[in-house]
């Protein structure tokens, strides 16, 4: 099972925030995980960091990803990890409303 424990709105282009994630079976929390929404599809990034490539742009290095051949696992985490954000933000706004 996969739980979002944060979700911080943020848009720009196809990003609408990041969420913090609790893979409750391993006892894993991946943080700042990007949310994106492009049409009808809705996907989760994992976090990366920016470095200067050789032709001075600015390239992605991915700190998390799935091994190759492991595309049931990516399937079931994207498909989980979607559906837990609007969950939390459901319950965020239900402790907050008078």
């Amino acid at each position: 099972m996969i739980r979002c424990t944060k979700f911080r709105a943020f848009e720009k282009n196809t990003l609408k925030g990041f969420a913090d994630f609790e893979l409750t079976r391993l006892g894993l929390i991946i943080r700042d995980c990007p949310f994106h929404r492009k049409n009808d599809r809705e996907w989760i990034g994992f976090p990366a960091r920016s470095y200067e490539a050789k032709d001075g742009t600015i390239a992605w290095q991915p700190l998390v990803e799935f091994a190759e051949g492991a595309a049931e696992a990516r399937r079931q985490f994207q498909e989980q990890a979607v559906a837990a954000i609007p969950q939390f933000v459901d319950e965020q706004n239900a402790e907050v409303a008078p």
